[in-house]
């Protein structure tokens, strides 16, 4: 076998203790004042004040907001130190940073007769412990409830949840790059810090938990405890150029959906990630650490996976070439060289639906491909596919891929002409 290594496997997972799963945590005191709405005059500036503590979150937005904008309008925030800051949005969260008097200004677009209110909502803190119990975060009438955790500086910290808003170390909105995602990733290398997650729903912080086994070799990853859905995370070594599969097994859950994972390098790259894997993925690896995360569907669901080294044959010539995937309908890899351009078709592929797909990608490209009429197709990626009526060719270096559609093994013959 090549490119051995030990995998070592870590489940985020929330660790509840046994008898507890129904605990709620006791509620943050004292309840924060009401911020009364501000309201300007037509076209002016609206000012909003509020007395707050060290550590208080306040939410402002505008209404209406801007339906038509000149690039201008903005929020000006002052501290008690009267130092001014201009916010980002029309709706920051900010985390006040010493007791006073901190004021919210909104300055309109010149020739804006609209008359705007600035509406301010406090939040009330809770605290979100690593490993620790779900916090159950909630929208009030005239408050929200909000949350910190810690990113420590090293390893990787997951936040299981939907939020609406996270603030960083720094008290700045942290990009939700993936509005309406359950889970974030933070990188302790370059992201710790205290943050603060604003929303409505359960909200917990976990880390990874570690354990090795044998590359090839199935590795069941259980449910994590408390009925949460967290994440896997598999770190493993490739010591020589590798082809490599990763199916996942089992993972049945109410409703169905399907597991997911990504593989990367441990600095966070992902060169390798091929295409034609179908379901069960491909990856062509150099030498290296790699990391694979695994996403469990739901919670309560448990699987297997496999990391699988590939053989890939080679093709040099012309002529008929067998190709099959793996006995469960993983990928089958083969690797091309074939100076200039030839046509290529799948003797099984009759026009009928197949229960297969083939895929093939140039790494190197041969010649130029000028005035014949299988120029037109030299991009085509797959058989079958929308240009099966017109010529398909190959060339230059790279690789074919079968995969299965039904999860059953199949052959086929590829002509190269």
């Amino acid at each position: 076998m090549r490119g051995s290594a030990l995998v070592a496997v870590a489940l985020v997972a929330g660790l509840v203790a046994c008898g507890t799963e129904n605990a709620r945590p006791e509620r943050a005191q004292p309840v924060p004042r009401h911020i009364l709405e501000a309201t300007g005059s037509p076209g002016e500036p609206v000012v909003l004040a509020h007395t707050a503590e060290e550590g208080d979150v306040v939410q402002v937005v505008v209404k209406p907001l801007p339906l038509t904008t000149c690039g201008n309008e903005k929020i000006v925030l002052e501290g008690p130190d009267g130092a001014p800051t201009d916010l980002t949005t029309l709706d920051p969260a900010t985390r006040i940073e010493a007791d006073g008097e901190w004021t919210w200004t909104f300055e309109p677009c010149p020739n804006d007769t609209t008359t705007y209110t600035l509406a301010g909502t406090p939040m009330r803190q809770f605290s979100l412990e690593t490993d620790g119990e779900p916090v159950t975060l909630e929208k009030h009438a005239t408050y929200e409830d909000a949350a910190r955790f810690v990113v420590p500086k090293e390893g990787r910290t997951i936040l299981l949840g939907t939020p609406r808003i996270i603030l960083d170390p720094a008290g700045e909105r942290f990009p939700l790059w993936t509005p309406g995602a359950d889970r974030l990733a933070f990188d302790g290398d370059t992201q710790a810090g205290t943050y603060t997650v604003l929303g409505a729903g359960e909200f917990q912080v976990m880390r990874p938990v570690e354990a090795t086994a044998e590359l090839g070799e199935p590795l069941e990853l259980e449910p994590a405890e408390g009925g949460v859905s967290g994440e896997y995370e598999v770190a493993f070594t490739v010591d020589e150029d590798t082809w490599l599969t990763a199916p996942l097994r089992g993972w049945e859950i109410p409703g169905g959906g399907l597991a997911s994972r990504t593989i990367e390098r441990v600095d966070g790259s992902t060169e390798g990630t091929r295409d034609g894997g179908g379901l069960d993925g491909l990856w062509h690896l150099a030498p290296g650490d790699y990391v694979a995360r695994v996403f469990p569907p739901g919670p309560d669901s448990a699987g297997t996976l496999t990391l699988t080294e590939l053989a890939p044959t080679e093709i040099t010539s012309p002529g008929d070439h067998t190709l099959t995937t793996g006995p469960d309908g993983g990928p089958g890899v083969v690797l091309f060289d074939l100076p200039g351009r030839h046509s290529i078709s799948v003797l099984e592929n009759q026009g009928d639906e197949v229960p297969w797909l083939l895929t093939w990608h140039e790494d190197v490209e041969p010649e130029p491909c000028v005035g014949a009429a299988s120029c037109m197709a030299q991009g085509a990626l797959s058989i079958p596919s929308s240009f099966d009526r017109m010529p398909m060719v190959i060339g230059g270096q790279g690789y074919l891929a079968l995969t299965s559609n039904d999860g059953e093994q199949h052959t086929v013959t590829v002509r190269i002409g």
